[in-house]
């Protein structure tokens, strides 16, 4: 079964690079929500007004969205570790950002299911999801939008 996953990661050298960047972020990301104080690695703000979405987003900042989306789906699917939703979406997050993909937000969405209160995270971009489907987020009122501590600073252009 693991070896299947790594199979999927293994397509190209690129793919590779990718998910092996994406795992490195996730963990991080997963450790410090293992180790940081309660309350202290997101502040969430109300949600506020929706993003425009009336205005064409950039192609080459989409494409490259999708990129690093995909590379943090694969890593999810590698790592024998057990991720929530928010772990996810920090980490694509902050992977988005080290990869000068800079505008994402962490969105926190609430539900009253079944008598329990239920919360929900995933990423935007400019009004575009990313590391969720539009049928899976649209059942969450939205709550806020996180800024995410410990972000890691974007990767230097080579020369």
């Amino acid at each position: 079964m693991l070896l299947t996953r790594i199979r999927t990661v293994l397509r190209s050298p690129e793919t590779l690079t990718d998910a092996m960047l994406a795992s490195v972020v996730l963990l991080r990301a997963l450790y410090d929500m293992r180790n940081s104080p309660t309350g202290s690695l997101v502040d969430v703000k109300p949600a506020g007004a929706p993003a425009d979405t009336s205005r064409p987003l950039d192609a080459v900042k989409v494409q490259h969205a999708r990129r690093w989306e995909r590379a943090m789906r694969r890593a999810v699917r590698v790592l024998p570790v057990t991720t929530t939703c928010l772990g996810r979406a920090v980490a694509l997050h902050r992977l988005l950002n080290r990869r000068n993909v800079t505008g994402s937000q962490v969105c926190i969405g609430v539900q009253r299911e079944a008598g329990e209160f239920t919360a929900h995270a995933w990423v935007e971009l400019d009004g575009l999801l990313l590391g969720d489907s539009r049928d899976a987020v649209q059942k969450w009122t939205p709550f806020g939008r996180a800024s995410v501590a410990g972000a890691m600073p974007p990767a230097k252009e080579r020369s």
